[in-house]
């Protein structure tokens, strides 16, 4: 469990920090669950939102992946991003060094349908949350748009099986919640294929959810109408 400081990315000790209810341990919690039949793996919990302001600035999050650049992480799912402009460069630089390193990266969009960073820059799996909570059972997404430098997705964000991790904590339907799961679907192909580099659009493609006379556009106004 990290959190970041100053900029400065300090190891918090104590295990119980991992229990205390929060939006990065729900996601840590639907990730780890739906990973918990494979081999051991490290995972590592980066706090970056300031816990006065609950926000995250551009230099915690350059910060956070940098650690991650020189660590050689395999991978990131981030549950965050900005709507800034300005941001999106600088966002788009650090990712292009994560991707060229091998790093894969899922980020949520924005739940109010803003174009965000890292969700919506090149070299990313963004993902969006099934807004109705109609549309998808649990464990099915929908592959939106695909190519080799991006992929939108469409998930779902209600899960069984949490109870015994987060008890009576209820995971709400956004995007933040719909992210870790698509990273765990991930984590599952690299594994069963022995190969970080899995054609992930083959695998999203071949394992989408077909819906007849889907409308994004109709589906979605609603959610920017409000």
């Amino acid at each position: 469990f990290l959190e970041l400081k100053n900029n400065r990315l300090h190891k918090q000790r104590g295990i119980w920090k991992i229990y205390l209810s929060s939006h990065g341990t729900r996601c840590f919690a639907i990730y780890a669950n739906a990973t918990q039949s494979l081999p051991t793996y490290d995972a590592f919990l980066i706090k970056i939102i300031d816990d006065s302001t609950q926000r995250a600035s551009l230099c915690n999050l350059e910060a956070a992946f940098l650690w991650c650049l020189e660590n050689k992480i395999n991978m990131i799912s981030i549950s965050l991003g900005t709507t800034y402009y300005r941001d999106f460069e600088p966002i788009q630089n650090i990712v292009n060094l994560l991707v060229q390193n091998g790093t894969i990266i899922v980020a949520a969009h924005s739940n109010d349908n803003f174009i965000s960073f890292p969700a919506a820059a090149q070299n990313v799996i963004g993902v969006h949350c099934d807004y109705t909570a109609k549309l998808l059972k649990e464990h099915q997404y929908i592959l939106l748009y695909g190519d080799r430098n991006h992929i939108d997705i469409i998930g779902c964000s209600k899960f069984s099986g949490l109870d015994n991790i987060l008890y009576d904590d209820e995971i709400e339907n956004y995007n933040s919640y719909a992210t870790p799961y698509i990273a765990a679907l991930i984590h599952n192909t690299i594994i069963e294929n022995n190969n970080m580099h899995t054609e992930l659009l083959d695998f999203f493609a071949s394992n989408n959810t077909i819906i007849k006379n889907f409308n994004y556009w109709n589906y979605i106004k609603p959610a920017i109408i409000h």
